[in-house]
């Protein structure tokens, strides 16, 4: 009867959340999703404009940028908050080893300063020196100037810029053209309906902590999310009637748009479960949301190679 027992306490439902929490952790607290998101959307837009992947060391570059105004962002994010108060698993990482990530950040910025040095053209360093100044910008309104009440929310705002750097590396090679635009477009609907989704997962977690990170805008209307998703699948549709984009690439978008949402679905009205001192549900579902963007670009760049 004792094995038995010890079995079923294996098997249990709450020890297969801590699995997947386990597994999810690591790259959610350290962020190395968006590096991720980055590469492979930059990848699928080479393709859908340029009609091959390119350079990867480029959006990889990009994704490594943008894991940096991340990064600091979420130091910032984790300074604000009381220890005592600290329940999500990204802030309570980046205060207890905050200067070891900062030793990182720092590491990385040379690297990418320095292959820039090494490596890019004057058209490039600038490109790299105008989105520096708009990610400090976003800093600085996100941490320190924003009102109570966000005329421009900040979702919209990370989402337009890691959106930008998607297509930084395609924009310098072909210029800007109406396919790259819309191609722009169906990426910033994507990744701003995936930042929605988490600050509506992740506002028990802030309010619990009486904080608002960059994620967590005073919107909360799920309507909005819903109005999101279908303007973005009619701007879909809107691309494929007119031959715009290409079709796998509008596949990819449409997967990972149902992904999101299906996610948001399950995880929006979770109840709050704790399992060693962390909120599960609000964990697991803001580490799905970046994963499920990753999964369909990475699948279809795997096959088309």
């Amino acid at each position: 009867m004792e094995i038995k027992r010890r079995s079923l306490k294996k098997d249990s439902p709450a020890t297969n959340w801590q699995s997947y929490c386990h597994l999810l952790r690591f790259t959610h607290v350290l962020s190395l999703d968006v590096v991720l998101v980055v590469f492979f959307w930059g990848l699928l837009a080479h393709l859908a404009v340029m009609g091959d992947f390119g350079d990867p060391v480029r959006p990889l570059l990009v994704g490594f940028c943008v894991w940096i105004g991340y990064t600091l962002d979420r130091l910032a994010d984790s300074r604000q908050i009381d220890i005592t108060r600290i329940h999500s698993t990204r802030h309570a990482f980046h205060h207890r080893h905050r200067r070891l990530i900062t030793y990182l950040v720092v590491g990385v910025s040379f690297c990418v300063v320095v292959w820039t040095i090494r490596f890019a053209v004057w058209f490039e360093v600038l490109a790299g020196i105008c989105f520096c100044v708009l990610a400090v910008t976003y800093l600085l309104y996100a941490q320190w100037f924003h009102s109570e009440r966000n005329w421009i929310h900040k979702e919209m705002l990370a989402s337009f810029l890691v959106s930008a750097s998607v297509c930084l590396p395609v924009c310098l090679n072909a210029g800007v053209s109406g396919q790259l635009i819309f191609i722009f477009g169906m990426i910033w609907g994507l990744f701003g309906l995936n930042c929605y989704t988490i600050a509506q997962m992740e506002r028990p977690l802030d309010l619990s902590q009486k904080f608002r990170s960059w994620v967590s805008s005073t919107t909360e209307r799920k309507g909005f999310i819903q109005v999101l998703f279908s303007f973005n699948m009619a701007v879909l549709l809107l691309s494929l009637s007119l031959g715009i984009v290409p079709y796998g690439f509008a596949g990819v978008v449409w997967a990972c748009h149902v992904l999101v949402i299906a996610n948001w679905l399950y995880f929006k009205d979770h109840p709050v479960r704790t399992l060693n001192g962390r909120a599960a549900a609000e964990t697991l579902g803001s580490q799905l949301a970046d994963g499920l963007l990753i999964l369909p670009a990475a699948i279809f760049i795997l096959i088309m190679r």
